[in-house]
This record gives C-alpha cells, structure tokens and sequence, in this order.
C-alpha cells in the first residue's frame, strides 16, 4: 500500500510517497562482500560493482538484463499530458504517473518507508567546462556495461549510470521519440538514487534521452529517492526555528 502526500511536484517540490509494503524490494542494493555491491532485480543481477580499496571509485558491470519497471509510453499517452510548460503542470502529471507505475511494479526499488519524486536532480555534478548540451550530457553520462566510475576527480560521482546501452539515434523508436520532442510532448526520463554507488541509476527513459539531445533538447527528467525520516525531522525543525525567528517583533 502506498499514500501519496503531495498534491503535485512543480520545480522544487515533491510527491512524497509513503510505501507500507513490501519490506524487500524487487530491485535492490547487496552487499557482496569486502567493497562489493551487487544491484539485483529479483533473482537477476543486474550490476556489480567494486568499490576500490582507497574508495577513489568503483569498477563495475552491468550485465544487460534490466527491465524498466515502468511500462512503455505510447504516444498517444504522452499526447494527453500536454506541453511542456514553465508552471511544471505537465512534468507533475508525469510524476503521478510514474508514482503510480513503480508503486505497481515487480520490478521497482521501492519498499517500506518514505519516498519522493521531484522534478530536480540535486546531485547532478557541475560541468563548468561543457559549454553545450551535448557536452554536459556527456559528462554525467557513465558508459553502460563494464566501466570505472571515478570518485577522486570530482570529490565523487553524481553522474547517471544507463542500465543498459542507448540506442542509435536513427533507429526507429528513437525517431519516433525525436519527434515527439520536437512536439514538446516526449515524457519524461526517470532516475534513481543510489548512495552506495554516489549516482543516478536510469530506471526509464533510454531511448527518450537519446531523442532529446540527439533534437539538442534537455531531458525532462523525475528523481526518485527515498527519504531519510531523520533528516525530514532536522528540516522540519530547522524550518520552524526560521518561522520563529523571522515573525518575532
């Protein structure tokens, strides 16, 4: 069972989800041994990852058979959530939508305790040198299958991490993507958190980020991650110190 508590998700805002069940869920972090994590989806690996010893990066692979726990977005569908906008109407359509598909999913990370989706990514590294999109991009992207992921050079990762190869721009389905971002219409990617591996995992969304930067377009994108309850207690708190101090006459 899964509460939602949030109206909505414009940018800076969250869909808190409140998950009760289940306790393990289908996709999830292990620990193998001394360093070692092992992302599994049910009974699949699906990653597997050496943490160095000096922990200045890891070394992993993913072994390409992730499934996205989010069904595929058909046209039509995206047509309906509208255009892009400044106001965040449609990219908060999105944010219940996929809420609603990783709640349902056998497939998704998601378990017991407190989630949220927000239309921010906040620990996406800068990348003062790119000077164009394509440049940035190609600085958070990690290359998919067996790579290393430095941690020393940037004082950590935050970068995303495909769980599986991108396609050609010019295969078919990409092209069909391509236009729909060119519509304004193409759906959002979705990331996931992992701070075991200090990056973005991409959960959905392959093929429409190869069509949106191959249109030099920037992804629309939803960060899923779970919450710390401590750290929403010390926000709280610090937020009604704030209140008190700011009101006093």
């Amino acid at each position: 069972m899964t509460r939602r508590n949030a109206a909505g998700t414009m940018p800076g805002e969250a869909l808190v989800l409140d998950v009760d069940l289940p306790a393990r869920p289908a996709l999830r972090v292990e620990v193998a041994g001394r360093g070692s994590l092992v992302l599994r989806q049910n009974d699949t690996v699906v990653l597997m990852a050496q943490v160095d010893s000096d922990h200045c990066g890891v070394e992993y692979a993913s072994t390409g058979r992730f499934q996205s726990p989010v069904p595929p977005i058909r046209a039509a569908q995206a047509a309906s959530f509208g255009i892009d906008d400044p106001g965040g109407v449609q990219r908060s359509r999105w944010a219940h939508h996929f809420a609603t598909a990783v709640t349902a999913s056998s497939r998704g990370p998601l378990h017991t305790g407190r989630w949220a989706i927000t239309t921010e990514a906040t620990h996406l590294r800068a990348t003062f040198d790119a000077t164009t999109l394509a440049g940035r991009w190609e600085e958070l992207l990690l290359p998919s299958g067996r790579n290393y992921m430095d941690w020393f050079t940037h004082s950590g990762a935050w970068q995303i991490l495909p769980m599986r190869p991108l396609a050609d721009p010019y295969t078919g389905r990409v092209k069909a993507y391509r236009k729909q971002a060119k519509d304004g219409i193409l759906a959002p990617i979705l990331l996931w958190w992992i701070s075991g591996l200090d990056c973005y995992v991409l959960l959905d969304g392959h093929g429409r980020l190869v069509a949106a930067l191959a249109e030099n377009l920037k992804p629309l994108l939803l960060s899923l991650s779970s919450v710390n309850a401590d750290q929403v207690a010390r926000d709280r708190e610090d937020a009604l110190t704030r209140y008190v101090r700011t009101s006093e006459p």
